[in-house]
């Protein structure tokens, strides 16, 4: 199985083989045009400055943060620090950058055809090759729609080959454990009119690591946010096509933003199909870009706050999304 805190020790290729999708290093097209064409105020840059020294230094929280471990001196024990939580500036950071794109939105009519979930839970199972695998997983965010968003490629693009995971199986870093009644849980009725899922965000702490626990590399975290993306969209199919479903009617598009508050990692994935066993057939589509820093440090300097390195390419990109 796979839960929230799991990574993949084979990171990307890993993901694909087991969602059987190909990966494109790049958006698709009609993002690079949006992005190309957009044109962001300098004074909104400015606010998000603001913002995220609000988020990571400013914010009246007060809790026990992660404990201090020198592998050189694996029994001392460092006197515990108090502060804003990684989950707190999380969280802080997706609704003061998800609130600027509302602004930003020339049709406000389109962000009343959205809706907000907060730590929405996300429940898959499936069949590959002969292994029952689970995922349960809980997002920081999940943006619904009432229209889904359209396909970015047709199917026949779908059918290039998979990595080599040799001698690694696709299963290896998942949990073994008891099928006690697994079931496919999506977060919204399919009764209600915000059905269609939109974007999911995935968020990263100290906590998430491999099985076993081995230093984590920008792969593993790229692999995560395929995986969110991926159950987003197969939970979704599983309601609206039925639990046995394979060749989805029409396909399903779920965007993917996955942050630790710093780094951002932005991906589309198209759902064409959940028959995963085997490298023949149609194959589901994958793009995304490399993980980009907003900014490059955030602190106190000489007990001024300090924000070094701003990187306005991530408010555009989420904004595109």
């Amino acid at each position: 199985s796979y839960s929230t805190d799991c990574l993949l020790i084979e990171g990307i290729s890993q993901a694909q083989v087991l969602t059987k999708s190909i990966a494109t290093g790049s958006l698709p097209s009609r993002y690079v045009k949006f992005l190309d064409k957009l044109k962001i105020p300098d004074a909104v840059h400015q606010t998000v400055e603001t913002d995220i020294l609000s988020a990571h230094l400013f914010d009246a929280e007060q809790k026990k943060t992660k404990r201090i471990h020198d592998p050189l001196r694996p029994a001392y024990n460092f006197p515990r620090i108090y502060g804003i939580t990684e989950e707190r500036k999380n969280m802080l950071i997706l609704d003061k950058l998800i609130r600027h794109c509302e602004r930003l939105t020339r049709n406000k009519a389109e962000n009343l055809q959205k809706r907000i979930l907060d730590n929405p839970f996300l429940k898959v199972n499936f069949e590959k090759d002969g292994d029952e695998i689970g995922m349960d997983l809980t997002a920081n965010l999940l943006i619904s729609s009432t229209k889904p968003i359209d396909k970015i490629a047709d199917a026949s693009q779908g059918y290039e080959e998979l990595p080599d995971l040799f001698p690694v199986k696709f299963t290896s870093s998942l949990k073994t454990v008891a099928n006690q009644g697994w079931e496919n849980f999506y977060p919204i009725n399919s009764g209600n009119r915000f059905t269609c899922p939109h974007t999911v965000f995935p968020t990263f702490t100290s906590e998430t690591k491999t099985l076993h626990e081995l230093p984590i590399n920008e792969s593993q975290i790229r692999s995560r946010t395929l995986l969110y993306a991926f159950a987003a969209a197969s939970a979704r199919a599983k309601q609206q096509f039925g639990d046995n479903v394979r060749k989805l009617p029409q396909p399903i598009v779920v965007q993917a933003i996955h942050t630790n508050g710093q780094s951002f990692h932005f991906g589309v994935f198209q759902l064409n199909t959940l028959d995963l066993s085997g490298q023949e057939g149609e194959k589901n589509l994958w793009h995304e870009t490399e993980i980009e820093d907003i900014y490059a440090n955030c602190s106190y300097v000489e007990a001024r706050p300090h924000l070094e390195g701003y990187n306005p390419a991530i408010l555009a990109k989420f904004f595109t999304f």
